[in-house]
């Protein structure tokens, strides 16, 4: 395996490891404090533009209804399980090199 391949496999293996711990501490809170999506932000800034974008469509939606009742019990914890499905696919994908059929 070529140096900038296993490089590049261990760089997007934490990203999705990242990811995966931040949406389970959505569900079951381990870690207190409101630092964690702002620490996965920073650790994506250069590499993931597009969550940026994401982030910027879904926060002014999302913002004004965390204090509600149907995002804290369902769009947090569906949402944090979701991500929680992608990261783990992705992080298969990275580490074994391998590419899984598309849903």
């Amino acid at each position: 395996m070529a140096r900038g391949l296993f490089c590049s496999l261990k760089v997007e293996s934490s990203i999705a490891v990242s990811i995966l711990i931040v949406a389970m501490n959505n569900i079951y809170p381990v870690v207190a404090g409101r630092l964690w999506g702002f620490a996965l932000m920073g650790f994506n800034l250069g590499v993931e533009v597009g969550q940026l974008a994401i982030v910027g469509i879904f926060l002014p939606i999302g913002f004004p209804l965390r204090h509600r009742f149907i995002y804290q019990r369902f769009l947090r914890v569906a949402g944090s399980v979701a991500a929680i499905f992608l990261a783990v696919l992705w992080l298969v994908e990275r580490m074994f090199n391998i590419t899984l059929p598309s849903l």
